[in-house]
């Protein structure tokens, strides 16, 4: 068995290129043809950045996970290995090199290794198989460019006292030094420090910086990016409010795992489109519009229909042996362009059925002013209208979102109503008393005392005030009404930008910044991230060229998936 290499890849800031990069290279190590060997992480690690075509280029002729039993043996293959470092995997190498079923073994790792690791490895290499043995640092899944997850959910990364936090800090310090390695950071480290499990995440992070001879590839001190790590209990609004933009809702209304949609429960759905790819490499339109706003997209995908419509007329008129011949040369950009309406529009279609049928369109103005807007007696009002009242009673989880965001405003004043609304959750709209708790559940995770006192996590605002100006409709008439509450990782990346960001809330590790303030934030979410936030940070990318954000987290969270999480802690 070969020395182990590392070789970290300098990629400024986009997550996607350096997975891809390190997967190229993979996959490049073994000449002729090939099989690819993942994990249970390592598929959607790989899956997130390369389409199957481009893998086939590449003359890979099958995938399989190294935890699959009864595999076939096929000796003429060599097998390029995508392993995370865990004991698990380190079980299934041994168990696989002393009953090979490939040639040769080229073992790359997300990871760093240790020594006692390797050992192992090369113990059970009794006839000598494994070929070469690296790290390539792609521990973690690359959603958009500028966004990544771990795919962490549930009350261990809510709270430090979780039997699951144990294990969720340590892969998410995995995680955040892989992401630093691939983009070839050294950064200094600020986290929240009303929050324990940001805390220990900052420590356990710059504890691995401190000890890894690796990090000696990173910039002097006077260019070092900021990793800031915090907590999601900071700003516990985002997560509940309607999202707005196509990515976003694809994820809040019909659920976006691992850039695939599932559409087999729409009625009447094609066979072709009960499974769908959203992918910013593969799809143009989707990475042209992803960030669009519900408005914009109506009116992009009827320019979009329209175009293919008239491109159909043009091709259905073969007047010649050359129009044959063209009409044949195009068909394949044809028949991808043909699916990729068929496939936006069902999508949108969904979306659109999703909003009217749960009444977002009502729902979401109610959120804004419940996160906008300082008046109890009028967020009753408001609240307790449209929980009793209009065509048809809202979805049970749409309901209880907006108690809880009237909780987290009002629950200090005295004069709150959150035993009517309460009251009203229970007997219009039968949820259990066991569901229930979660207001109180959320008041915990989200108290004053665990939030930073100097931020306005509400950003008041006259509510007659906030909605003058200029009001763009689309479609379907959405405006700038149902987004107006800002998430409060923009006030926080501002104040970074303006070296405003008290450091008594926010201190230091490794080293104390220097002036000018950085022009790379890392910032990291422990508790989830939302795709409200991701677009978030695109939109500061591509308005500057000389500042750069990038956005991880342990997880991207839904509303649903957020109250649930929040929900399971009742056992902790």
């Amino acid at each position: 068995m070969s020395a182990i290499s590392s070789r970290p890849v300098r990629v400024r800031l986009d997550v996607i290129n350096a997975i891809r990069q390190y997967c190229m290279e993979a996959t490049d190590i073994a000449r002729g043809m090939k099989v690819l060997l993942l994990d249970h992480e390592t598929t959607p690690i790989v899956s997130l950045v390369f389409g199957q075509l481009e893998i086939l280029q590449k003359e890979v002729y099958l995938f399989e996970k190294i935890s699959t039993q009864n595999r076939e043996s096929m000796p003429y293959l060599q097998a390029v290995c995508l392993f995370r470092p865990t004991e698990e995997n380190l079980e299934h190498i041994r168990q696989e090199l002393r009953n090979p079923k490939y040639g040769s073994y080229y073992i790359i790792f997300t990871n760093s290794v240790k020594e006692s690791y390797l050992r192992k490895i090369a113990e059970a290499d009794e006839l000598e198989l494994v070929k070469e043995v690296q790290e390539f640092y792609a521990d973690y899944r690359a959603i958009n460019h500028d966004t990544w997850t771990l795919n962490l959910f549930g009350p261990g990364v809510l709270s430090p006292v979780s039997v699951e936090w144990p294990m969720c800090l340590s892969r998410s310090t995995d995680g955040i030094i892989s992401m630093l390695l691939s983009l070839k950071l050294c950064p200094y480290i600020r986290y929240q420090r009303t929050s324990e499990l940001a805390s220990q995440l900052a420590r356990s992070v710059e504890n691995r910086v401190r000890n890894s001879p690796l990090f000696h590839l990173g910039r002097a001190k006077a260019s070092a990016p900021l990793l800031l790590i915090l907590d999601r209990n900071e700003d516990p609004i985002t997560p509940l409010l309607t999202a707005w933009t196509y990515q976003a809702m694809c994820h809040q209304l019909i659920g976006l795992v691992n850039n695939r949609l599932d559409l087999s429960h729409v009625e009447g759905i094609q066979e072709e489109l009960k499974q769908v790819v959203l992918s910013s490499l593969q799809d143009e339109f989707f990475s042209e519009h992803m960030y669009d706003n519900l408005g914009d997209l109506g009116v992009v995908i009827k320019q979009f229909v329209d175009k293919f419509q008239s491109e159909s007329k043009i091709r259905g008129r073969l007047e010649s042996i050359e129009d044959i011949k063209r009409f044949i040369e195009q068909y394949p950009s044809f028949r991808k362009t043909a699916g990729n309406v068929s496939k936006h529009v069902a999508i949108i279609s969904e979306l659109q059925h999703q909003i009217q049928s749960r009444r977002l369109l009502d729902v979401s103005p109610v959120e804004q002013k419940l996160a906008c807007h300082e008046d109890n007696n009028d967020a009753v009002e408001s609240v307790k209208n449209i929980l009793v009242s209009g065509p048809t009673p809202l979805h049970p989880d749409d309901a209880l979102r907006l108690v809880l965001l009237y909780t987290l405003r009002y629950a200090q004043n005295p004069a709150n109503q959150l035993e009517l609304l309460t009251k009203i959750l229970s007997r219009h709209y039968k949820i259990p008393t066991e569901r229930l708790i979660l207001i109180r559940l959320l008041r915990q995770y989200a108290s004053q005392t665990r939030r930073t006192a100097s931020l306005d996590l509400f950003r008041n605002q006259d509510w007659l005030t906030s909605v003058r100006g200029k009001i763009k409709r689309g479609l379907m008439g959405v405006t700038n009404v149902f987004t107006q509450y800002k998430p409060l990782l923009e006030k926080i990346i501002s104040l970074l930008r303006e070296n405003k960001l008290d450091p008594h809330d926010y201190p230091h590790l490794l080293s104390e910044p220097t002036k000018p303030p950085p022009t790379e934030i890392l910032i990291f979410i422990v508790g989830g991230a939302t795709f409200e936030e991701a677009a978030l940070i695109h939109k500061i990318n591509r308005e500057s060229t000389e500042f750069q954000c990038l956005l991880g987290c342990t997880g991207l969270v839904r509303p649903n998936q957020f109250m649930n999480d929040i929900l399971q802690t009742k056992n902790v």
